[in-house]
């Protein structure tokens, strides 16, 4: 039972972050070999607000939820994401951005939980106007409020700002902040935090802006944890 549950202990937040492909560390290099990248060098921003059709990003999971007491739950899963054909939302042209995550039990591969999270980009803004999450048991739709995006074309190490706060119809209202550091080899690490710092996630950009990696993390209203990474 609690295996199900995996995906509904998430913070609506980490599910947000996972569209946003809010990821951490990629795969890990040798230590004696990291060369730390230039802090000048600037990474577009182009694969975290998607407006060109086609696959973003895809990658099998595995994770551990971690509760106090209780023996840790491994389990493995998958994500793809696809920018789909712009269509019009209230007047203003959007390109639906499409994350499905799929959680399934390691030894029989059945499907534990399945989320279909989608953002809706301006096309001419590059500002995420409208979130919705839907797994088998919820469906949640969240708005941006009039709280400007400013998520800038190019960013590099040091870069930090703040992300739109959004209202949702369960009654709940999600804000951040992110910022950039050193992801070592030439790329970079894009770390996006909820204000309750709950939940921590990162993009890893190499050299091209181009998402290499996939993780998150996110503690649990018990203490317990739930992480996702990518192989």
């Amino acid at each position: 039972m609690i295996k199900i549950k995996i995906i509904q202990k998430l913070s609506l937040f980490s599910l947000m972050a996972s569209l946003l492909l809010i990821s951490a560390c990629g795969k890990k290099s040798d230590s004696n070999t990291d060369t730390d990248t230039d802090p000048n060098k600037e990474f577009s921003t182009a694969s975290l607000r998607p407006v060109t059709l086609g696959e973003v990003y895809k990658a099998k999971l595995t994770g551990t939820l971690s509760q106090s007491g209780d023996d840790d739950i491994k389990f493995d899963g998958s994500i793809n994401v696809v920018t789909k054909a712009s269509i019009v939302e209230s007047g203003v042209t959007v390109f639906p951005t499409e994350l499905i995550l799929i959680i399934t039990d390691p030894t029989t591969s059945g499907v534990i939980s399945k989320s279909t999270i989608t953002q809706y980009i301006s096309a001419a803004s590059k500002i995420v106007r409208k979130i919705s999450i839907v797994d088998t048991n919820s469906a949640i739709t969240c708005l941006v409020n009039n709280d400007p995006d400013d998520m800038p074309a190019k960013i590099k190490i040091g870069s930090k700002g703040k992300t739109p706060a959004y209202t949702c119809d369960n009654s709940t209202t999600e804000t951040g902040t992110w910022e950039v550091k050193d992801g070592k080899n030439g790329k970079i690490n894009y770390i996006e935090k909820n204000t309750e710092g709950t939940t921590t996630a990162t993009t890893t950009l190499d050299g091209d802006g181009k998402i290499v990696a996939y993780a998150s993390n996110s503690v649990l209203d018990n203490g317990g944890t739930v992480d996702l990474k990518s192989d």
